[in-house]
């Protein structure tokens, strides 16, 4: 199965240009023009997708503004978030940066700097997606068996901690 994308940025050249590249790479691509949308998108979808590469300046809803949203929403904030903007001094970079998203790519960009990015965000997102399920699991196991005594789980939870920390560096 391949992987979804979700494109943001209200120019639709950029758009065609971008989903053409990606879906010759066997990506999926949703595209949408509007903030709005991209929330409504993620609101009503049944798949979510696997990475965000999202524009800064647009109208309705900048791309900052975006991120924050994604970002306080539990089920949407591990997905991998990335800027791709014309925005490009080193400051505006930086402070894109100090918000938390994944990267921040600059136009134009290069085809295989983009690809790389997307395929490296998207791997680690995977593999922290296939932790969770197996965390899940040895925990529904353990509830299932009613082996939770309180000095089991706290063994185990410091165990995952570090397991968890050693995985997502």
């Amino acid at each position: 199965m391949s992987s979804l994308i979700l494109l943001i940025d209200d120019d639709q050249i950029i758009l065609d240009s971008l989903s053409s590249l990606l879906k010759d790479y066997n990506y999926e691509v949703i595209e949408t023009q509007s903030g709005k949308e991209a929330l409504d998108i993620l609101s009503t979808s049944e798949k979510l997708p696997d990475i965000i590469i999202c524009d800064i300046k647009m109208p309705e809803l900048d791309g900052f503004e975006i991120f924050k949203r994604i970002s306080d929403n539990p089920k949407w904030n591990r997905i991998p978030f990335i800027f791709l903007s014309g925005l490009s001094s080193p400051d505006q970079v930086r402070g894109g940066k100090l918000l938390g998203v994944d990267d921040y790519l600059t136009k134009p960009i290069k085809e295989k700097d983009l690809i790389s990015v997307v395929k490296g965000k998207v791997a680690r997102y995977h593999k922290i997606q296939d932790f969770d399920e197996k965390i899940n699991e040895l925990y529904f196991d353990l509830e299932k068996e009613k082996i939770l005594d309180e000095s089991y789980i706290t063994n185990n939870v410091i165990f995952l901690y570090f397991l968890w920390d050693e995985i997502k560096g």
